[in-house]
């Protein structure tokens, strides 16, 4: 764990996001907030209890069975729906059979895992997920007469729940791309149960990209992610969402170094005479060495990040220092600005996910409203 080092969480900021989702993107339609990864990094159990309770969020997804066990035992006393996305583990008896146990809902996107529930977990509501084009997890179009002999087989018609997932809705979206290609063949599935006489309740598509641009709004539910933790998806949006986060850490040593000195693994050679401040964070905490370089704002003076990131330090260097710089100095690596993380990423050539959910348990999360 570290003192010096923190991941700073406004959940003020949070509230205001979904506020701003509700008020500009919905009519009537729920929210399955996605909290997979810790929450993007931010604290998965912090995030769901203060969005259950504060926010009236209802509905959220993560992405193992394991992360929504957690949850559920973490917050027994907390009432809200749960589905897993990706890693079900039903062919695990021993742990499907938390599903029941703690009202866990899987999310199907394979045929063995369909037969599977069907065979041995009929009281589970039935949640499909189709490939249309992402080519990653989902039931196939093509097969639609097999799983419906399937399905009526078990005597199963209700779905519960009815998604596919876009693949390029981070890009600007056109008219017949490849974003419009998913959502017509979503309604072509969404049109055979329905002529096949299935009742279906809910049905989602939207992500956080198609969101921002008001796309696949029409459908009952909405599945925002990095959007509520304030950054962009696609860059001509205009989704205005505050950073929920700063990242901050406190300066442990200073150390005058001249023109030519080398610094740190590999012998960084400094390229000026200056004042390099040594900060407890590194690799070890998520801070990734692609940030080598990168230019960070210190009140009024900016210093850049010397030579490699290393597991534990990180040396940042000031040819022009500010005054007041002196041990125990805060320093914020990003603060709750659009810019702070747009300028990370363009220098890493990263995405706000990476930089989110790279940060370790070793950085200690403190939260204020």
């Amino acid at each position: 764990m570290r003192f010096d080092t923190e991941l700073v969480v406004n959940l003020g900021h949070l509230k205001s996001n979904i506020e701003l989702l509700r008020k500009k993107y919905l009519r009537d339609q729920q929210i399955i907030f996605m909290i997979k990864a810790n929450a993007y990094g931010h604290g998965i159990e912090e995030i769901a209890s203060y969005t259950n309770k504060f926010c009236n969020i209802e509905h959220f997804g993560v992405a193992s069975l394991a992360e929504a066990i957690y949850l559920r035992e973490r917050l027994p006393s907390h009432h809200f729906n749960l589905l897993v996305f990706s890693e079900l583990n039903l062919n695990n008896s021993e742990q499907a059979k938390n599903y029941e146990n703690l009202n866990i809902v899987p999310v199907i996107s394979s045929m063995p895992d369909l037969e599977n529930l069907l065979e041995n977990y009929p009281n589970l509501p039935l949640v499909l997920k189709f490939n249309t084009g992402m080519n990653r997890l989902g039931l196939e179009e093509d097969i639609l007469p097999e799983i419906k002999e399937l399905l009526l087989k078990y005597k199963r018609k209700d779905i519960h729940h009815l998604m596919t997932h876009f693949s390029s809705s981070y890009f600007k979206i056109k008219q017949g791309d490849r974003t419009h290609q998913q959502y017509e063949a979503f309604q072509r599935i969404k049109s055979f149960f329905r002529h096949e006489g299935f009742s279906i309740k809910e049905t989602s598509v939207a992500n956080s990209g198609a969101i921002e641009q008001k796309f696949g709004l029409d459908e009952t539910h909405l599945r925002p992610g990095l959007m509520l933790y304030g950054p962009r998806s696609v860059k001509e949006a205009c989704w205005e969402g505050k950073i929920i986060s700063s990242l901050k850490s406190k300066v442990i040593q200073l150390r005058e170094i001249q023109k030519g000195t080398p610094v740190g693994y590999g012998g960084h050679i400094s390229h000026a005479t200056g004042i390099v401040a040594y900060l407890p964070v590194g690799y070890g905490d998520g801070f990734l060495t692609h940030y080598s370089g990168l230019d960070l704002p210190v009140g009024k003076n900016r210093g850049r990040i010397l030579g490699r990131v290393n597991m534990d330090l990180t040396q940042l260097f000031f040819e022009d220092p500010p005054v007041n710089l002196t041990q125990g100095s805060q320093v914020s690596l990003w603060d709750e600005t659009q810019s702070s993380i747009e300028r990370i990423c363009k220098h890493a050539k990263t995405i706000p996910y990476q930089i989110f959910t790279s940060i370790t348990g070793r950085v200690s999360r403190r939260y204020y409203t």
